[in-house]
């Protein structure tokens, strides 16, 4: 009789980034586990992909089970950031940055 006592193989993303001119974001993101005996094998996630996220980080928890019982789990975050501009209004008129870098402004 073989005892499978090995949990799956989970893969999960490094990490996930945003951006968004809302204060959250629905963010997909992909995950699977494969294991050595019962073959390829759906992870739950929670919160789980199409989940809308508030600005700022938060952590995903990814977790696969096999029909011995054996679990995997891991984490990643998900970051949703304010990708809107920064506004200045100046003597000379407004100036409104595009990207997430440092704008740099003389008059």
């Amino acid at each position: 009789t073989v005892m499978d006592s090995t949990g799956p193989v989970l893969t999960v993303p490094a990490s996930v980034s945003l951006g968004t001119a809302d204060t959250s974001a629905p963010v997909t993101f992909s995950t699977s586990a494969v294991d050595l005996v019962n073959g390829a094998i759906v992870p739950e996630t929670t919160p789980p992909s199409g989940f809308t996220f508030p600005l700022g980080t938060s952590t995903v928890t990814a977790t696969a089970t096999d029909a011995a019982g054996n679990t995997s789990t891991k984490t990643f975050n998900v970051t949703v950031y304010d990708s809107t501009g920064t506004r200045l209004t100046t003597p000379g008129g407004t100036v409104e940055t595009t990207t997430e870098r440092d704008a740099r402004l003389g008059w």
